[in-house]
């Protein structure tokens, strides 16, 4: 029993020793592992999916996640990319940075996965030298166009489609908005507005895809913030008010906000006007159909921009 305590003592002393030479070890310095494309070289890929971090291409604003893509690797140090604007490929130099990380066509990618097969990327948003994570959490996954044919049996535009958890969670966002007032999400196939009196026309503004690419235009705005400009003849007196409004899954109408300057003073009386322009005109001769997504009705968000004539 008296030997007990000190060969306790002993081992208690040795584990303290192996500890502190423990935390005088260097750690092992990581070793970046630079990734290659030497032998995927020539095979033609095809981007079949973009998604976020849970797998789905549509977020909670509305915004889908669409593939694009088309490329090819002529050498370990260059790629081939399709530009769906102007219908041709352009060559780009692939620079290797650390940790899988790669440029090309001006964009920061995380390299996944590369097969003759498949390949994998993660879609990082890089400013001066610091990558932002939380806002890194976007995927491509693009099949080889032979796998494609000739392994899986179809086509690309096939494999392009939202999945079923998509169209469940399309379904899920579209019953919470459709029974919350004033919520939305951006609806896929906006709102249309179609006039039944010669007196009153819509123009839905188009923002075109040239314009979205080379002018710094949104790709959003083609379909996240759609703006009308209605023009109404023969109104009770000129004026220009420019509102913002939701649309229900049913198409009914309902004020949200102005989008103009106003006086404080005025701010009731002005809003008062507005909504009484767009239940005394916009309700009475426009038939509304709502925004859908994924072929679901669902409360979205319009900006209209409506001018009266005097007549």
């Amino acid at each position: 029993m008296k030997l007990t305590r000190p060969r306790t003592v002993y081992f208690y002393l040795l584990a303290i020793l192996i500890a502190f030479s423990g935390c005088n070890k260097k750690p092992k310095k990581k070793v970046d592992v630079k990734p290659s494309f030497k032998n995927v070289l020539g095979i033609k890929y095809t981007e079949i999916k973009r998604w976020l971090e849970n797998g789905l291409t549509f977020d909670k604003s509305g915004y889908q996640l669409e593939p694009e893509w088309k490329l090819s690797f002529p050498s370990d140090d260059s790629a081939n990319i399709f530009s769906p604007e102007r219908k041709v490929f352009y060559n780009f130099p692939v620079t290797y940075d650390h940790d899988s990380i790669v440029n090309m066509a001006r964009a920061w990618l995380r390299v996944k996965k590369v097969t003759k097969d498949s390949l994998v990327f993660q879609i990082l948003k890089v400013e001066g030298t610091t990558i932002y994570l939380e806002e890194s959490k976007v995927f491509m996954t693009l099949y080889a166009n032979d796998y494609i044919k000739n392994v899986l049996k179809t086509d690309a535009k096939t494999l392009m489609r939202p999945s079923k958890a998509d169209t469940a969670f399309i379904m899920k966002r579209a019953e919470y908005v459709n029974t919350h007032p004033d919520t939305a999400f951006a609806a896929r196939e906006p709102v249309q507005f179609i006039s039944k009196s010669p007196n009153i026309t819509v123009e839905k503004v188009e923002v075109h895809a040239q314009a979205i690419r080379y002018d710094n235009v949104d790709p959003e705005d083609a379909y996240m913030y759609p703006e009308y400009n209605i023009t109404i003849k023969k109104a009770y007196s000129d004026f220009k008010f420019t509102f913002a409004a939701f649309v229900d899954a049913s198409g009914g109408l309902h004020f949200d906000k102005p989008l103009i300057a106003i006086m404080p003073d005025d701010y009731e009386q002005k809003v008062k006007v507005m909504k009484g322009v767009m239940d005394g005109y916009l309700k009475l001769y426009l038939t509304t159909l709502p925004g859908t997504t994924l072929g679901i009705p669902h409360t979205s968000r319009v900006t209209l921009r409506v001018k009266g004539i005097k007549g």
